[in-house]
């Protein structure tokens, strides 16, 4: 297995299979840039379940945080707008599941954060 959803959620880790890095890596070094950004590509192009865009958002971590302590994952992904969420399982027979993991989301996911102020 070359990449892997690492949690399931609103914001999705990816982690690719690097040699060298992970115990059974089988992504060379050498192309893992090249590799990286063909799935951002692929991620990014995902269509909804309707066959529209999805406008799917794609980041490298050294391009959205300061400082980046090799704790990170190799691609942070935003479906549409964190509207849209993956599933933590594989061998289902459809991309998407409508009934499980998908819809807005009410307050508690954003990239920009909240602040919440409760006084007299």
């Amino acid at each position: 297995m070359m990449i892997w959803i690492m949690t399931p959620g609103f914001s999705d880790p990816i982690s690719i299979n690097v040699k060298g890095r992970e115990l059974r890596g089988v992504v060379d070094k050498a192309n893992y840039e090249k590799f990286r950004d063909a799935v951002q590509g692929k991620l990014e192009a995902i269509p909804d379940n309707l066959g529209r865009p999805m406008k799917t958002q794609v980041f490298k971590p050294e391009h959205v945080y300061s400082k980046v302590r090799n704790v990170a994952p190799d691609l942070i992904v935003h479906f549409r707008g964190l509207s849209w969420r993956s599933i933590c399982g594989v061998g289902h027979s459809k991309l998407y599941l409508q009934d499980n993991d998908t819809g807005p989301d009410g307050c508690n996911h954003s990239k920009h954060g909240a602040f919440i102020l409760s006084a007299p």
